[in-house]
This record gives structure tokens, sequence and C-alpha cells, in this order.
């Protein structure tokens, strides 16, 4: 019997958020995608997906937590010295972000993406969807979103959808050609 419960997606996030406490919190830029929502305007958002959160399941299944934020806001922020001293130090150290597997970075390219991926990391607290990936079958679900809450902490909610192939430029397309890709 699967988790499906709204606890299971909470046990999850919380094994997350704890591992976090461990390690820091290590978004990746998987690229810009078009959110497409029932009744309002298709709308650029910038994907991330947690890199050092990704859990490998049988038959080449991947569970990843998932944040979306407006790349205006992002490449907008006014970023502190230390995210541009970092941004710097990572490229000169030769770090390679895991967009770049998907396709060719110029310098300037990289370092756009090293600052989004650090902006990221230091973000306030964003809604994030747990997201379930079949790598054979090119499919994805949601399984659960999760909302920071004022008071302090995660409000929790199962969400399990059915499996879907991702439109092409979707969030959940980006996040597939991008976790899939990334070794065992």
């Amino acid at each position: 019997m699967r988790p499906t419960t709204g606890l299971a997606i909470a046990i999850a996030f919380l094994a997350t958020a704890s591992r976090a406490d461990n390690d820091p919190i290590d978004w990746k830029f998987a690229g810009i995608a078009t959110l497409h929502r029932e009744g309002k305007t298709p709308e650029e958002v910038a994907t991330f997906y947690l890199g050092n959160a990704i859990e490998r399941l049988a038959e080449g299944h991947r569970r990843v937590w998932v944040m979306l934020m407006s790349p205006d806001e992002l490449d907008n922020a006014k970023s502190s010295t230390d995210i541009a001293k970092r941004t710097l130090e990572l490229s000169l150290n030769g770090y390679q972000p895991p967009a770049e597997r998907m396709q060719h970075l110029s310098d300037a390219g990289r370092l756009l993406v090293i600052r989004r991926e650090l902006l990221a990391d230091e973000a306030e607290p964003q809604p994030r969807l747990h997201v379930e990936l079949d790598c054979a079958g090119q499919r994805s679900r949601v399984l659960g979103i999760s909302f920071p809450v004022k008071a302090g902490g995660w409000y929790a909610m199962d969400r399990q959808e059915d499996w879907a192939s991702p439109t092409p430029t979707s969030p959940n397309d980006s996040v597939l050609k991008m976790v899939c890709g990334e070794p065992d």
C-alpha cells in the first residue's frame, strides 16, 4: 500500500526539513518554465528542485521537492555582497550547475544560474510541491503541496494526482529532464 495521506506527505517533508538542518538547503535551477493554470494567463516561473533530497525509488522513479519562483523577482533581488562573492567563488572553483547538462551556458549564463540557486537557497520559504517522477515512462505526478505558515513551520496537504506526461516547457517537464538525468 502506497502512502497517500497528508500525514505521509508531512512526514516526508519533515524528513527533508531535518535533513536540511544537517545539510544546507540546496535548490538546483531546472530552468524557466511556463505555468498554465486554468482560467489564468500563462506565466513564466523559475523552477528549482531540492538537489540534496532526491529519493530514488524502485523502477527508476524519483521523488523530489519542487519550488517555483518569479524569475523577475530573482533577477531583480538585491543580493548581498556575500551572494556575489559566493557566486564568483563557486564559478572560479569549477562548479557547474546541473542546468549546464541540458544546455551550454555562457560564462554570464553560468553566473546567473549560480546566483539564482544561491538566492533560492536563502529565499523566504515558498510553497513546495512533492513530485514523483517516472523516468522511464517520462511521466510525473504531484503527491502533495506544503505551504509555510506565518507562525512558523509548514502546512502539508495530500494532493496525489494521476500520472501524466508533462507538457513541453512546463515546470514538471524541466524537473523531469533534470532529475532523471541525475546520476544514481
